[in-house]
């Protein structure tokens, strides 16, 4: 399948991880920079800034439930990228939340590895010293972040592109998500990507879409 790239503000796992041998999805990262920004502040999420949603797109139905997304597609892929089976490819961007739940889940995935493996000088074994915790919480935001992603794809009927092609842009400062993060709150975030419309997906149709006004119900009722 399809394997969805990461690129944001952070490099790549460093030695810690490494050195504990965790399993990594195979994530690309490399910088990414942006100027369009406003502030995000809520109790529920965590505080940094988040990038504001471009003008222009035309935004997409989902075929299944996702809270708190959104996605649009802005244009046809630069390169003229196309599908396996010659689907035309496009950008889409999406606005969506890592939800705290996910992040605790595959936290605790993690340290469970990590404990594992850990064999460090001057700590039992088995024992994850006190500085290793911030790698730990920034695997997990990374994996958190690509599940999600993966999720809104599913979710929105798409289907991503293989290798490069089907590269993912985290727009936000990943590095400053980090570092601010603090259990319990999840984290909004914005990103593009190239993919195409699953042709397998059945999309929504104005046939299936709810009456919008009384007249219109009174319409269907006499068509009827």
């Amino acid at each position: 399948e399809a394997v969805l790239r990461l690129e944001c503000d952070m490099t790549k796992p460093t030695l810690l991880i490494v050195l504990l041998t965790l399993a990594t999805s195979s994530l690309g990262f490399v910088p990414s920079r942006t100027s369009a920004r406003t502030f995000f502040l809520s109790p529920l999420f965590a505080e940094y800034e988040v990038v504001a949603e471009p003008d222009g797109g035309e935004e997409v139905d989902c075929v299944s439930t996702m809270d708190n997304t959104k996605v649009k597609q802005m244009s046809p892929s630069e390169g003229n990228i196309k599908g396996e089976g010659g689907e035309e490819a496009f950008k889409f961007w999406i606005s969506t939340v890592v939800e705290s739940s996910l992040i605790l889940s595959l936290k605790k995935e993690t340290m469970k590895g990590a404990k594992k493996k850990a064999n460090f000088p001057g700590f039992r074994k088995g024992q994850i010293p006190p500085w290793a915790m911030p790698e730990i919480y920034a695997f997990s935001i990374q994996e958190a972040l690509l599940k999600t992603i993966e999720n809104v794809v599913s979710a929105y009927g798409l289907k991503s592109l293989p290798g490069g092609d089907g590269e993912v842009t985290v727009l936000e400062d990943v590095e400053q998500m980090v570092k601010g993060y603090k259990d319990g709150t999840s984290l909004p975030f914005t990103a593009t990507f190239n993919a195409i419309y699953d042709p397998e997906v059945e999309r929504p149709s104005a046939v299936d879409s709810p009456v919008s006004s009384v007249e219109d119900a009174i319409d269907v009722e006499v068509e009827q």
